[in-house]
This record gives structure tokens, C-alpha cells and sequence, in this order.
């Protein structure tokens, strides 16, 4: 992992993945994990969602539960069939350590109230650089694989303000996973606002849940049947749940 974001090594992808591999296949649960997920993101390989489900399958039959959150998702991912994305190929040496990259444009992006769904003054994605990459690599290792949720906050807030969806989606993750629910629901809807199911999914929980706001099933079945729309087979059982309230 020093070696895929430069941190205290040269950057060196080639050489990572190697290692990964390696420790992957001789059945280390964290390297299968994060195997499956460069697969599944193309960092450093083609996106592959075959090649994800069989190593987060792997990770998740030794109890790492996030393998078998990601491993749902990337199996409806395969089951749909989506188009190859091509090997994100990066050169940048190492990560700055301070500040965001100024090669993201940042757009600010207004919160809309509760009850509003409409997206159309929403910005679209700030456009990801080289250094922000990294960064988001590296958060995404430290939340899912480490567990050190305080380190991933920090690099993923600096990212989240300027707009990059993922970022904001797992920031609002991370916090809802630390109770803090008003925190989430607010990072949440604005990664919701630009079309990431996994964050609409999050969101319409939060409603269905009274989680950080106000119990709203309303809110709760748009946000969800958004998250459906686009594949999402965990909003779809979620929504029949959600039905079943409004029958009752």
C-alpha cells in the first residue's frame, strides 16, 4: 500500500500490485479486499468486476464484513454488465502533504432543505487530478482496510469540500457509522445530489430511519427507488420494507 500512494517510498504501481497479489493469494484477508477493490475501481489494473467478486468473496469468507458490503455491490455491477473502464494510470511520485490539489476546480455546492429532491442546480463532479486520486486512494485504504476512521475523515473532508462525489459519500458513511447521523445526512445528500446510488441508498435509510433528521418514509422511498434505479440491489430490499410500512 506504501508503494500504490508514495507514502514514505517512491510511487510505484507496478510494484504494489505485485506485492498485493502476492499477499492476496496466500490468503491474507486484507490484500484479497483491497485486490478486489483496485478491480472494481481500475486503480492500477482494468476494471475487472469478475476479477473483484472472486477476491472480495475471498475477504469476505474470512469475516471482513466491508468485503461482503463491496462483494453485493460488485455483483450486481457484473450482473449488469457494465462498460470496461479503462487502467487509471497515474505518475504523480508521492501525496502532498498538505492541501487539496489545485488541479480540482472547486465548485461549491449549495445544501438543498430537507424534503427538496430536485438536483438540477447541483454542479457536476469537480474533475479529479493526479494528487486527489492518491488522497482518495489512501482514505479509502485507511477507512475499509485499517480502520482508522479519524485519519480517513480528515484526508476525505478536505476532499468532500471540493466536490468530489466519492469522497462525500464515504465521508457520509464513515460518520453515520460513527452514530454522528447529522453529520452524515449532510454529506450524504450531497453526494446523493450527484447521482451515487450507494449515498441515495445511505439517504433514504437515514429518512426510513429518523437518522440525523426527521422520519420521512416519503423521502425515504424517493431516495431509495433513485438508488434502485441505477442498479442498486440492497435499495431495492430495502424499499419493499419500506412498503410494507406504508400497507401497515
Amino acid at each position: 500500500m506504501a508503494y500504490s500512494i508514495g507514502d514514505g517510498v517512491a510511487y510505484d504501481q507496478s510494484k504494489s500490485m505485485k506485492l498485493i497479489r502476492e499477499a492476496a493469494e496466500q490468503g491474507l484477508g486484507s490484500a484479497q479486499f483491497t485486490l478486489g477493490m483496485k478491480y472494481a475501481g481500475a486503480e492500477g489494473l482494468t476494471q475487472d468486476y469478475a476479477q473483484a467478486v472472486k477476491w472480495l468473496r475471498k475477504a469476505s469468507k474470512q469475516g471482513i464484513g466491508e468485503a461482503t458490503f463491496q462483494l453485493r455491490r460488485c455483483e450486481t455491477m457484473l450482473k449488469h454488465k457494465p462498460s470496461p473502464k479503462p487502467t487509471i494510470a497515474v505518475a504523480t511520485p508521492a501525496i502532498p502533504s498538505t492541501g487539496p490539489s489545485k488541479a480540482i476546480e472547486t465548485q461549491a455546492v449549495e445544501p438543498i432543505a430537507d424534503g427538496e429532491t430536485s438536483t438540477a442546480s447541483v454542479p457536476p463532479p469537480a474533475n479529479i487530478g493526479k494528487d486527489t486520486l492518491l488522497r482518495l486512494q489512501q482514505a479509502r485504504h485507511l477507512l475499509l482496510v485499517e480502520r482508522k476512521t479519524a485519519q480517513a475523515k480528515k484526508i476525505l473532508g478536505e476532499l468532500a469540500q471540493i466536490g468530489v462525489p466519492e469522497a462525500q459519500r464515504l465521508l457520509g458513511i464513515a460518520h453515520y457509522r460513527s452514530q454522528d447521523y447529522k453529520e452524515a445526512h449532510a454529506w450524504l445528500l450531497q453526494a446523493a445530489q450527484r447521482n451515487d446510488p450507494q449515498a441515495q441508498r445511505y439517504l433514504g435509510m437515514t429518512y426510513f430511519l429518523g437518522q440525523g433528521v426527521n422520519r420521512d418514509y416519503s423521502q425515504a422511498s424517493v431516495w431509495l427507488g433513485k438508488a434502485a434505479a441505477q442498479g442498486d440491489d440492497e435499495a431495492t430490499r430495502y424499499r419493499e420494507i419500506l412498503r410494507k410500512f406504508y400497507q401497515e
